[in-house]
This record gives structure tokens, C-alpha cells and sequence, in this order.
């Protein structure tokens, strides 16, 4: 698209010159939707446990702190940066996945965005009835607390990008992603349990991919997209 094309695509002008539309990019509301697939699961019959930290588990077992014991066919560890020496021990790989702060600060424009955009490091995006912009990237940072240089530095990218129409609306927020060594999600067998970590940013994007790549370890077949086994990892 040529910048006339991008500005009545994007609802207000944009300072780039050539960019390419994807018919069907979309943004998840991320709360809404987890709340909605936990009420899903559970629908299912599984059982959602909140504040319950594993101190042992196996292949087929887990068990808490408080002693809580969970069975199954197969166990799956999925902990974010977030996980334990016992996880660890279970599945070292973890011990790869690096923690990394990323900001986001919800914006106003002064016309609604109708399209995303993603152009020079950021992206601007439709969430509800909020606009979002994001969004920065700080390694090895465990900590939730906003820093107003980084929401300042993230504005600052968004003015350039859109040079009048965008203003701060009063909220931002951060979020700790987990980062693998290359870039690409860690999805498979290690050692005794099944392993999904490390999808960096991609993780809603990338999650119904691995619960595919996760199915079908458990059913048993041909394991799927051996570039995202933790094997890369673990020799």
C-alpha cells in the first residue's frame, strides 16, 4: 500500500511510505479470553487450582507443598519464567527460558484505528475499546512495577509514527515473557514430561499450535515440529 492507501486503511495518517495489509490479522483480548477458556476447561471437567506450587513432580504425577497429589496419563509443564527448582529438575530445559519485562501503555487517537499497525518496532493495536501500544523489551527483569522512561520512550515511537493523532490515555501495565535462547518456543518430550515454554511473544498467538504439537505426543503419534523440541536445548 502506498502512505494515501495505509492512512484510510489505518483511519489516520501513518509516516511510512509502503506496507503490506494482512486480510486477516486480528488481537485477542487477552483477560476476557483466558477467563472464558478457564470457564471452558472446567466445563470439560478439569480442575483449575490457583496459588498451588509443585514441590515434586514425574511423568505422571504432581504433587504441591500442601501435599496435594495430582495422577495422570501425562504430565505437562508449562510454567512461563516462573519455573521451580522441582520443574527444573524435572525438565532442565526450563532452566533455558529467560525472563524479559515488556511495556505496553494504552493510547487515544484522534480518529478510531481501524486496522493494526506494526511498524518500527512497535505496533499499535485494537483491544476492546482501548487502543494499545507496545511494546518495550527488557531482559532478565522478574519485576511488574511500570517505569515511566520506558512508557515515555514507547510514546515517543508512536509520535514519530503518527505525528499528532495519538496521545497517552492514563494506563500502562508490563508483562514478564518467556524468552527461549533462539527465539522459537520449546514444545515436546524432556526426559519424563512434556514441556511448552519459551514463546517469547508469540505465546497467544502460538498457543493453539502447541496444544496440536502437545495432542498428538499424548496420543502417541509422530512427533510434530521437531524444530520446537527441547532437544535443541538439552545436549
Amino acid at each position: 500500500m502506498t502512505r494515501a492507501e495505509i492512512a484510510k486503511r489505518a483511519g489516520f495518517d501513518i509516516a511510512l511510505d509502503h506496507a503490506a495489509f494482512v486480510e486477516d490479522e486480528a488481537v485477542a483480548n487477552t483477560l476476557p479470553l483466558l477467563a472464558a477458556l478457564t470457564e471452558e476447561v472446567r466445563s470439560l471437567g478439569a480442575l483449575v487450582r490457583h496459588n498451588a506450587d509443585v514441590a515434586r513432580v514425574d511423568g505422571h504425577s504432581a504433587e504441591t507443598f500442601e501435599g496435594d497429589r495430582y495422577e495422570g496419563d501425562a504430565v505437562l509443564l508449562a510454567p512461563g519464567v516462573w519455573a521451580n527448582a522441582a520443574l527444573v529438575e524435572a525438565a532442565p530445559v526450563l532452566g533455558r527460558v529467560r525472563p524479559a519485562k515488556g511495556h505496553l501503555v494504552a493510547v487515544k487517537t484522534s480518529k478510531p484505528l481501524q486496522a493494526n499497525v506494526h511498524a518500527g518496532g512497535i505496533y499499535l493495536a485494537r483491544r476492546g475499546d482501548e487502543t494499545v501500544l507496545g511494546s518495550t523489551l527488557q531482559y532478565d527483569r522478574y519485576e511488574r512495577g511500570v517505569e515511566d522512561e520506558q512508557v515515555q520512550k514507547l510514546m515517543a515511537a508512536a509520535v514519530s509514527l503518527a505525528p499528532g493523532p495519538i496521545a497517552p490515555a492514563g494506563r500502562a501495565w508490563t508483562g514478564i515473557r518467556p524468552m527461549s535462547p533462539d527465539g522459537w518456543p520449546i514444545i515436546g518430550q524432556s526426559k519424563q514430561v512434556l514441556v511448552a515454554a519459551g514463546h517469547s511473544r508469540q505465546g497467544w498467538l502460538l498457543a493453539p499450535l502447541t496444544a496440536e504439537i502437545i495432542a498428538a505426543h499424548i496420543a502417541g503419534g509422530p512427533a510434530p515440529a521437531r524444530a520446537f523440541a527441547p532437544q535443541r536445548f538439552e545436549t
